[in-house]
């Protein structure tokens, strides 16, 4: 006969899942679940230094990154009392008292008691903790099933007591003979259930349980299509955080004939009034995120009526869903390590008392990056500092700063009251952007949309912000200022007083040899594998050469450091992994690199800097270079030899013009100062405010420049209008110029253009929504009153702070970007009739009618190259849409409509 508790379909992990979150174990958790109608709870109970056991997965590290808890070393001690005064992502704990009162009130409930892997002694000792915290209570004990991790762990526990309910945990891949000795030891023992991971729960498995007379419990899931699979197989109950037997009711009665009768009738008595949602009288579209809100209940119980389950949520979903959380920082673009101006700002963040009430989380990647930066968070005790490598787009939507080197990801929509900070990751020497020779000046489009959503570009000298603003051609439509300071990882050069020095050098040098560094860059027109030969020759050769009062650290790109090893040189080392990369500079006698931009930052110390450039040719002419390198005041070494001879001559040049003009910013307490920006601070900052351009601003998007008459027009319309009252952008997606580049080149080289991606990442109920509409399950009508608001994110995502005057709508099939572009904040909207989309019109489908019928009611003009055009308009557009149709013979028609003063009326 199945034991009682599994005549329940579902148990409730964790006392259930409660606001997006897992392992909770507590009221919150609990009163969720029972609201639910759970009638059947898992609850981990965790054994306290003083004795008792609370409702807890653990405090562990691990365990409290899982709970939302700040770790501290002092809870390896926790006591009941200390367990108390935690939180668990922001929700208060629960002493087993209150469970028992729960336990108590609701006789008709039972209970999963998980106690984790356990020694035999250990089981006894939190067993006899059960009985006292549980009062003893025998009617409440027979309610209980045990979990039994082991053997050892069984008979430990029965030692002290005997339930009615045991449990044995399968760990998961096992075996089908270590499933037959498991299955001979529950009967052996009593055992009622095991517990079957869900990578494991085959239809074999399950049967081959259920046979030998246990209950199966499968752990744990949260689909719940493969629920009814499983369920399907014979499994009893399914452990899950989010699964629950209201929604299992609502789910049956929506199913059921008299309720389909009920909804088809109201369906057909519905009369959709409204044209448009969200146009105000003039047509600009009205965002109003709480309106998405408050149609959530119903969109959700629309796709479960359809049968299908929302979404993995996405950065759209955070954006809508969470608000700005005061003093949280959020740093992206370390790398591999935590080093550069990163580890001097958080080192700041994490030291200076001004910064106590901040929380500071550093993007990581779990496999590769994340143990690395936390082993020197936990060396460096920055007890603010926490790293992530899940929920990353949570974090870009409800931190109130941002900082980066390099960029956050495209997907990322900056939020009303957020502050960016861009870095960048060093002196431009090489070419950037719409620079950089060949065919690729459309990949621009994440590094553009990061600084259009900057608000303060760091920049460590003039040459900097000059090349920079070259580089991308969009100085005229950032909000964000120019912020005028050295690098903060110079500081780290600098600060390095001369006992430090002394000490670096006894453990760097310890007989004292001379120091050198060689930080090269990665060369792109080389393979890995070709890299790493031609690095490995230059260091064969420098090894044998130098003398054995000379040592020779060396920072290699990380695709080199793997296939290269330091370990059978004599003179050569790697930079030591925690000794920081600054200050090993600061102690060196000399630099040798070549184009990489650390030499502007070694320029500091004012010390012989060495750049080995015997492929300048090849590398100048494959990457392009801002300088003229021959011109540089360092020492330039043409072969290997010369690199040897310019180490043992020393520094014999002359280097103080230079110095002075790209060190002008450089400060020892530059970290400070950067770090004053997130109290509101700006004193003694230099800041400068964007060049003010009162051009027009003008894009036309023509997604790929697919070679055609449209393209042709689009070049002609770009060369032709005035330059000194407006400015046009050529917007396109970076993939699909990609496949385009024989239309697009080489005209783009000599427009302004402006970069994009066109993919939308849904939120978790919009893709279901957006599917049902592509489906033909649902009206458009129907899927624009929620999907409407995710479009308005798309130029917002694009284009971030930009301020567009007007946006022409000029070649694109892609319906979703029609409808975006047409909900941008731009004053006014222009859509034109390309030749592949009056293609579509007469052709294609019916998303793409629907889209360009929607984006009518947003534009001020609707521009067409013929009759025909415009006829097949007519049969998709309502009249008053159609007044606004104008046939265009020629650019200047164009260019007349674009450039007309005003906002869109």
């Amino acid at each position: 006969m199945t034991a009682p508790m599994f005549k329940n379909r579902y148990m409730a992990h964790a006392l259930g899942g409660y606001k997006g979150f897992k392992y909770l174990n507590n009221e919150d958790a609990l009163k969720n679940a029972i609201k639910n109608e759970h009638r059947y709870f898992e609850v981990d109970l965790t054994l306290t230094e003083d004795g008792h056991v609370v409702p807890s997965h653990g405090w562990s590290e691990a365990n409290c990154e899982r709970a939302g808890m700040t770790y501290l070393p002092e809870f390896e001690h926790m006591t009941r009392e200390m367990f108390l005064r935690q939180r668990v992502h922001d929700m208060p704990t629960m002493d087993t008292e209150t469970l028992y009162q729960y336990m108590k009130k609701h006789p008709n409930f039972y209970w999963q008691l998980d106690l984790h892997t356990l020694s035999g002694e250990r089981a006894e000792a939190v067993t006899r903790a059960v009985l006292r915290d549980f009062h003893n209570d025998r009617e409440l004990l027979d309610r209980f099933l045990v979990q039994a991790n082991s053997p050892e762990m069984f008979e430990g526990i029965e030692k002290v007591y005997h339930f009615n309910y045991y449990q044995l945990f399968l760990k998961r891949g096992i075996s089908a003979e270590e499933l037959r000795k498991s299955i001979e030891y529950c009967k052996k023992n009593g055992f009622v259930s095991t517990a079957l991971s869900v990578h494991d729960a085959s239809e074999e498995n399950i049967r081959t349980i259920r046979k030998a007379g246990l209950a199966v419990l499968i752990y744990s899931l949260d689909k719940r299509k493969k629920a009814d699979e499983l369920f399907a197989y014979g499994a009893n109950t399914i452990c899950t955080n989010t699964l629950n037997p209201r929604d299992d009711r609502i789910r049956a009665k929506k199913n059921s004939k008299p309720y389909k009768i009920k909804k088809k009738i109201k369906k057909m008595l519905h009369i959709d009034r409204r044209k448009v949602m969200g146009a105000d009288k003039s047509g600009k579209y009205v965002f109003k995120p709480e309106e998405r809100e408050k149609q959530k209940r119903f969109y959700s119980l629309l796709i479960k009526l359809h049968r299908r389950e929302r979404g993995e949520k996405t950065v759209n979903d955070y954006y809508f869903d969470k608000s700005i959380k005061k003093n949280t920082i959020l740093i992206s673009g370390l790398g591999r390590s935590v080093r550069g101006s990163m580890q001097y700002i958080l080192n700041e963040l994490n030291t200076n008392d001004a910064y106590t009430d901040f929380k500071i989380y550093v993007r990581t990647d779990k496999k590769k990056t994340d143990s690395i930066v936390k082993g020197y968070i936990e060396q460096n005790g920055w007890k603010r500092t926490k790293t992530i490598n899940k929920s990353l787009s949570e974090k870009m939507e409800s931190c109130q700063y941002l900082i980066t080197e390099s960029y956050f990801p495209y997907s990322w929509i900056k939020k009303p009251g957020q502050v960016m900070i861009d870095l960048w990751h060093g002196t431009p020497l090489k070419n950037l952007g719409v620079l950089k020779n060949g065919n690729k000046v459309h990949r621009t489009s994440i590094q553009q949309k990061n600084f259009l959503a900057a608000d303060y570009l760091l920049y460590p000298n003039e040459f900097t912000r000059n090349v920079m603003w070259d580089s991308y051609q969009i100085t005229s439509l950032l909000k964000a200022r120019a912020l005028m300071m050295g690098y903060p990882r110079t500081s780290g050069i600098l600060r390095v007083d001369e006992k430090t020095a002394a000490e670096l050098r006894k453990q760097l040098a310890p007989n004292g040899e001379h120091i050198y560094a060689y930080m090269p860059t990665f060369r792109g027109y080389l393979s890995d594998s070709e890299s790493i030969e031609r690095e490995t020759e230059f260091l064969d050769y420098i090894d044998e050469r130098l003398r054995d009062d000379q040592i020779l650290y060396v920072n290699l790109h990380h695709k080199i450091k793997e296939g290269l090893s330091c370990d059978k040189y004599k003179h050569i080392r790697n930079f030591p992994p925690l000794v920081d990369s600054y200050s090993l500079l600061a102690v060196t006698d000399a630099l040798i690199s070549d184009y990489s931009s650390v030499f502007f930052d070694y320029l500091v110390l004012q010390k012989q800097i060495i750049l080995y450039i015997e492929d300048l040719d090849t590398y100048r002419s494959f990457q392009g270079l801002n300088l003229d390198i021959e011109e540089l005041p360092f020492d330039l070494a043409r072969d290997k030899q010369q690199v040897i001879d310019m180490i043992n001559r020393g520094k014999q040049y002359d280097d103080s013009e230079f110095y002075n003009a790209m060190c002008a910013f450089d400060s020892a307490d530059n970290p400070e100062k950067f770090c004053q920006l997130f109290v509101g601070d700006e004193r003694g900052i230099t800041l400068e405010n964007m060049p003010e351009d009162k051009r027009k601003k003008i894009l036309l998007y023509s997604e790929g420049c697919v070679a055609g008459r449209d393209t042709d027009r689009l070049w002609e319309i770009n060369s032709s209008y005035d330059k000194e009252r407006n400015e046009i952008h050529i917007g396109c997606d970076e993939f699909i110029t990609e496949k385009n580049t024989d239309g697009a080149y080489p005209q783009l080289h000599d427009v302004l253009i402006l970069s994009s991606q066109d993919k939308n990442p849904w939120s978790s109920l919009g893709e279901p929504v957006y599917k049902l509409y592509r489906d033909g399950k649902i009206s458009f009508k129907r899927a624009i009153r929620f999907l409407q608001y995710e479009y308005a994110l798309m130029t917002r995502r694009m284009y971030g702070d930009a301020e567009l005057d007007v946006i022409g709508i000029y070649d694109t099939v892609n319906p979703d970007m029609i409808i975006g572009l047409a909900l941008s904040d731009a004053d006014r909207r222009v859509l034109f009739i390309s030749e592949r989309m009056k293609t579509e019109l007469k052709d294609g489908s019916r998303a793409f009618k629907d889209a360009v019928r929607y984006a009518a009611n947003f534009c001020s003009d609707i521009l067409v190259w013929d009759e025909e055009a415009k006829k097949l308009l007519s049969g998709v557009l309502e009249k008053e849409d159609m007044k606004k149709t104008v046939i265009s013979k020629d650019a200047g028609d164009v260019l007349g409509i674009l450039c007309r003063t005003g906002k869109q009326k």
